[in-house]
């Protein structure tokens, strides 16, 4: 858009930013811990910005945009609430100051191509004047908060309009946006108690929502549905991470092609540090290269250029087909945040998600397939940024929570602690299936797995209910011939095998002939590490 927007044009932008900050109300207010965490940045900032409509809505602008915008922000001082309020409030007032500064001559709107210059230029003035107001108007400002985002903001406007003689109000916003979800990412490494909370800045990530309701209505997508709204900082990284590979390797954003590759269906992503006694490290174009063999979509980031104290350290994205193979590639390295989900949700329509956490390698594709997301522990833990990790990624609120062989030195109550913990940072509610830690095994998992997309259809107390009576019916054994056919000998339905890369074909062929012999079926399942354990399920009818 190349003329100055219309006083509908504004009214518009008000009422989109009202709708996003709407649908992101509760998840800024769950995340908003600084000043102090009292929950109402996101309920502050909309009301705010309703004040700021209801006022535009009862002042005559005549068509004269800077008297609407003057509306807005003299209604958003009055209905100001607490400390993100008015910052946006003062924000908007420095805003309005900014684009007069630019001295808009009488009638100017008549003349689309002068109109065109002053526009961007205004709109470059606004933008950092507004950044000035919104620090001023704190007593102590502090970094990684909106007022950094606003900063990043107004410079990346002024730089474009430099390098940019010829662009317009889209490309302005759209190089903004860029820059204050930059600033946003970075900003839980300026600030401790953002840190402590794994969480990015709730104001910051309002300002954000109030500018791309801007962008959305110049680009006449305003009402269209809205994304999810998560603040989790990893998140933040992860994806600001992938932008700026992705721009340095083919030019511009990565998003997910809506035609998966059916190949290619799941989407593996993790923080790779290779081995402290390498003496030589890949680097990130060799990985990149060896992981391109595996996958697509893949994007390799060394993590030094976001903190020097991680040489070698490597952030990963891939859809593969193979997740456990994904894992092999990277053997002897130290794994963390290794999430794996599918591309697609499976189960759209479920009213809730689920987590499976495994040390097995080879189990993630079975949580993932099952339309879980799957948490790897590589050391046999999951620990605690990794369990918010996950269910954060879950896209609903309600989440059922099922591990395999992991935590095995916690106790039962322990390590629901932990989970509880983690729901409470991520603002889920939790459902966990297990028994003792020290018991529950993968071939629990394995067998939950199916009986998870069968229970699809359920509520979660209904699905965790039927979960809990698959654990009841189940009997594990080592699979030795003695104790298979012991198992047997009750009314059995099916057999699960998890074993380990080392057990002799030999042995799983007896445990196939058994359970041929009982009439029953039975699954085998890799679990992807070295060794010669097994451990068998047999379900007894209910």
């Amino acid at each position: 858009m190349s003329t100055m927007p219309s006083v509908e044009t504004v009214l518009a932008w008000a009422l989109e930013a009202q709708r996003s900050l709407t649908h992101a109300r509760v998840a800024l207010n769950s995340a908003n811990v600084f000043p102090v965490p009292d929950s109402d940045t996101g309920t502050n900032m909309l009301l705010t910005i309703r004040q700021g409509l209801d006022e535009l809505r009862h002042t005559d602008c005549d068509d004269d945009v800077v008297r609407a915008l003057r509306a807005v922000a003299r209604g958003a001082v009055i209905g100001a609430r607490g400390n993100s309020g008015v910052i946006v409030a003062e924000y908007l007032r420095g805003f309005v100051r900014g684009v007069l500064s630019t001295n808009l001559p009488d009638g100017a709107a008549d003349e689309p191509v002068v109109m065109s210059q002053i526009t961007v230029s205004a709109l470059a003035a606004g933008l950092s004047t507004a950044a000035i107001a919104a620090e001023r108007a704190v007593g102590c400002p502090a970094p990684g908060t909106i007022l950094s985002t606003a900063a990043a903001v107004a410079s990346a406007a002024r730089t474009h309009l430099l390098e940019n003689p010829g662009t317009d109000l889209v490309g302005v916003l759209e190089t903004v946006l860029v820059a204050a979800r930059q600033a946003v990412a970075s900003g839980t490494d300026q600030l401790a108690v953002l840190q402590r909370a794994s969480v990015v800045d709730s104001g910051a990530v309002g300002l954000v929502l109030i500018l791309q309701a801007l962008l959305d209505v110049l680009h006449g997508t305003q009402g269209n549905p809205l994304p999810p709204v998560d603040l989790n900082a990893q998140t933040w990284r992860d994806e600001q991470n992938i932008l700026a590979a992705n721009s340095a390797s083919h030019g511009g954003p990565h998003e997910h092609s809506e035609v998966v590759d059916p190949a290619n269906k799941f989407e593996v992503m993790c923080l790779a540090r290779p081995p402290r006694s390498s003496g030589s490290v890949p680097t990130d174009d060799q990985v990149r290269a060896g992981l391109q063999d595996l996958g697509e979509s893949v994007v390799v980031i060394g993590s030094e250029t976001v903190d020097p104290a991680s040489r070698g350290e490597l952030r990963i994205h891939i859809h593969a087909s193979d997740p456990a193979a994904v894992l092999r590639y990277f053997g002897g390295w130290q794994l963390a945040y290794v999430v794996v989900h599918q591309v697609q949700d499976p189960f759209p329509d479920r009213a809730w998600s689920w987590v499976g956490i495994t040390r097995s390698p080879g189990l993630l594709e079975e949580i993932a397939t099952a339309g879980g997301i799957a948490l790897f522990a590589q050391s046999g833990t999951a620990h605690d940024h990794e369990l918010v990790r996950a269910l954060t990624d879950a896209k609903r609120d309600e989440v059922i929570v099922i591990h395999g062989d992991v935590a095995a030195q916690a106790s039962e109550t322990a390590w629901q602690e932990r989970l509880v913990t983690a729901a409470g940072e991520s603002g889920k509610r939790l459902q966990i299936v297990t028994t003792d830690p020290t018991y529950f095994t993968d071939v629990h998992l394995a067998t939950l797995s199916a009986h998870i997309q069968m229970n699809s259809n359920r509520d979660i107390e209904g699905a965790t209910d039927a979960l809990r009576q698959a654990c009841e019916s189940l009997t594990v054994t080592d699979g030795s011939a003695s104790s298979l056919q012991a198992a047997l000998a009750v009314d059995a339905d099916v057999v699960t095998v998890v074993h380990d890369d080392d057990v002799t074909d030999e042995r799983l062929s007896t445990i196939q002939k058994i359970a041929d012999q009982h009439g029953i079926e039975s699954i085998m399942l890799g679990s992807g590490l070295a060794g010669h354990r097994l451990s068998a399920g047999v379900e007894t009818a209910v």
